[in-house]
């Protein structure tokens, strides 16, 4: 049985593809007798996500992984751009916290930002109470998880992970 979570996850993510192919204008059927001239294509709609990374973003493991997963993602939908933040670490970046960025994401124009620590999941959880429209996905953390010990997300919020498990 599917979690509504992931429902709602999947829904998510099928609404902002829908929304972006929305989002570019109908090709116009040319007249039959008229001469075609070359036009052309229409500059696709932008579409910002944002992305916050633990470690630098060419770390050659996880944090290297989301942000070639940003730029797959840029190739592939047109109009997406990615805005990424690295290095979001207390040794690297000293009092700067997950509210703070998302807060410049959303000053950017983001329109869903993702997170990808389990170190992040009590400032994610912070973001998404003061930006309840702002779709945000923690990639690890456990308060959109139903079953996880720390179950308490709003409904802006969701957990992505390929599984996850508690440790008893």
């Amino acid at each position: 049985m599917i979690s509504k979570r992931l429902v709602n996850l999947m829904a998510l993510f099928l609404i902002s593809a829908l929304l972006l192919t929305a989002c570019t204008p109908a090709a116009t059927p040319a007249a039959p007798t008229a001469a075609v001239e070359p036009t052309k294509a229409p500059a696709a709609t932008e579409f910002k996500f944002g992305l916050i990374l633990v470690g630098p973003y060419n770390d050659h493991g996880w944090s290297e992984a989301h942000y070639q997963a940003g730029k797959y993602i840029e190739s592939k939908i047109p109009g997406a751009k990615m805005v990424y933040v690295d290095n979001v670490n207390p040794g690297a970046k000293p009092g700067v916290t997950v509210p703070q960025l998302v807060d410049d994401l959303v000053g950017q124009g983001v329109k869903i930002v993702f997170t990808t620590s389990d170190d992040f999941k009590d400032g994610t959880l912070e973001a998404a109470i003061k930006h309840p429209d702002l779709p945000i996905v923690n990639v690890s953390g456990d308060h959109a998880w139903k079953d996880g010990e720390d179950f308490k997300a709003p409904k802006n919020l969701s957990n992505f992970m390929g599984r996850m498990g508690t440790a008893r």
